[in-house]
């Protein structure tokens, strides 16, 4: 890949056996009593409905993308958004949530180089 926060990636495989990713986490969250979860599982079928509705089959694991990637950009957008948000309020809470961003969108981009990292080391052996 050249860069990973463009590359655009093939769409989702059809016709995929593999375990449904939403249906995974929500089955899993369900065991919890917790009120902001309750919500976010609301929102989480939502999405999965949403995604369903754009790319035609649910989110699968093995489909056919680099799921870290896809990871990697869509924590690029959360970073741009927490941003955007900690600058409108300018309150010190939305800056921590920022910031907490940031970490997770550098985590995630020193994952993609250890990944790239180890294949090329594989590759020289």
């Amino acid at each position: 890949m050249g860069n990973y926060a463009t590359d655009q990636q093939q769409l989702p495989v059809p016709d995929n056996p593999r375990p449904e990713v939403w249906q995974y986490i929500i089955n899993n969250l369900s065991k919890l009593s917790i009120a902001p979860v309750q919500l976010m599982i609301q929102d989480m079928i939502a999405r999965d409905k949403f995604g369903r509705q754009k790319y035609g089959v649910p989110l699968q694991t093995h489909n056919g993308r680099d799921a870290l990637t896809d990871m990697y950009q869509e924590a690029l957008d959360l970073t741009a958004y927490s941003c955007q948000h900690w600058l409108e309020t300018a309150e010190r809470r939305d800056l921590e949530l920022h910031l907490e961003v940031l970490r997770l969108a550098s985590k995630i981009r020193a994952r993609i180089m250890f990944r790239d990292m180890g294949s090329k080391v594989e590759s020289k052996g």
